[in-house]
């Protein structure tokens, strides 16, 4: 919620401050528009919005940007999609599912204080292959 306002006031388009809804596209990862959202997010309407990269907020000091390694990446989605605990080594999907996403997108830390100034740092991100 943090990230979220300081984006807002940062003049950001906020989709959710909570959960978003990511589906497989025909160029990579998708964000979908979805009813579930903050009551005062920004929302720029129905539609799919391509997925640039990943992100781990964390609240720090100073904004910056830090690479995550694969174990860590897979780490993090498996430990923030909770119905995987339930089907983990009983449905072959969902034991995919975290290595397909994990190599889907690039993935980063971003460390932000509770201000916008970390757009900054997030509009001179480059994604380079």
């Amino acid at each position: 919620s943090t990230f979220a306002q300081a984006a807002r006031e940062g003049g950001a388009q906020v989709i959710s401050d909570d959960t978003v809804i990511v589906d497989h596209g025909p160029d990579g990862l998708v964000l979908l528009g979805s009813p579930i959202r903050a009551h005062d997010a920004t929302n720029p309407g129905p539609g799919r919005w391509p997925i640039a990269a990943g992100l781990h907020a964390r609240r720090g000091r100073q904004a910056r940007l830090d690479l995550v390694g694969r174990l860590a990446v897979e780490t993090l989605l498996a430990a923030n999609l909770p119905f995987l605990a339930s089907g983990w080594g009983r449905d072959a999907r969902l034991d995919a599912l975290v290595p397909f996403l994990a190599g889907s997108a690039p993935y980063r830390v971003l460390t932000f204080p509770p201000d916008p100034s970390f757009l900054t740092v997030l509009r001179s991100f480059r994604i380079r292959n």
